[in-house]
């Protein structure tokens, strides 16, 4: 009975080692300082190392090369989707004081109301999502509400109603005190008026009469419509493939796109059930 290679990773992690020389590896790369293998295993830093090694690392930048180095073996790089399931895992149903980077916070489990401490007498939760106490909502640090400002806040939508004018303020705006009473503008008051729909027509009739008329084919059909291959001669073509393309003969926009798929309509089409 041939014996059966075990290669999988001794450190416990279950994956299987690469073959080296005809036998398995005992580590998969990186993993031989895991767990009890690692000299360091059971042990900690002193607060003295711990504040030394602080003090090394504390001012330091990194140089652009550096960060360039960085982001460039980092580009291109794929998280599998084992990668994913794991982190996911890890992390599911864990947040505030469970997560593993919390950093202490005051969030205890319990997330009562609190109002605002700018006075507006909107409530929030005690604690955001990582567990750290606010005091106020967002975007209101740093206001103050007047004393009647804060008492109308304070009030229900439903009661507050609507707005009061001062008595300075009213009838200043109505009747003969506007500024625009008795004035129109719209319609041909307007000053951005052009004509209404009789200019536009009158013109668009103006532009149409610049070109000719020469039917190349019958309208076989209601549903089809003429199209203009050249200022003179037109083809009459079904609506659909007339509007597939959006084009202009006066501007010359799509004139050449709209005119081959034309002509291959006409010779397939057409011609074929003229024969």
């Amino acid at each position: 009975m041939a014996n059966v290679i075990n290669n999988h990773c001794e450190c416990g992690c279950g994956e299987e080692t690469t073959i080296f020389r005809g036998k398995p590896r005992r580590f998969v790369y990186g993993h031989n300082c895991r767990g009890k293998n690692n000299s360091f295993y059971g042990k900690s830093h002193s607060d003295e190392t711990k504040e030394k090694m602080s003090e090394r690392k504390r001012g330091h930048k990194l140089s652009e090369e550096h960060k360039k180095a960085l982001s460039e073996s980092k580009k291109g790089h794929i998280v599998t989707e084992i990668t994913k399931k794991k982190l996911s895992e890890a992390v599911k149903g864990k947040f505030g004081i469970n997560h593993p980077a919390w950093k202490g916070g005051e969030y205890s489990g319990n997330n009562p109301l609190i109002f605002c401490a700018c006075g507006c007498g909107q409530q929030r939760k005690m604690y955001d999502k990582q567990g750290v106490s606010r005091e106020y909502i967002s975007g209101h640090q740093g206001i103050h509400h007047s004393e009647v400002v804060l008492a109308k806040m304070s009030k229900p939508r439903s009661e507050v109603g609507k707005r009061n004018m001062s008595k300075a303020q009213t009838g200043k705006h109505e009747g003969e005190n506007n500024r625009m009473y008795g004035v129109r503008n719209f319609g041909n008051n307007s000053p951005h008026w052009k004509g209404g729909h009789k200019v536009a027509m009158a013109r668009a009739r103006t532009i149409r009469r610049q070109f000719g008329f020469i039917p190349l084919n019958e309208c076989r059909d209601d549903g089809w419509e003429g199209h203009h291959i050249d200022k003179d001669h037109v083809l009459f073509i079904p609506a659909k493939l007339h509007k597939s393309i959006y084009h202009s003969i006066v501007k010359n926009i799509n004139m050449d796109i709209i005119n081959d798929k034309v002509y291959e309509w006409f010779i397939n089409e057409y011609i074929k059930e003229m024969i």
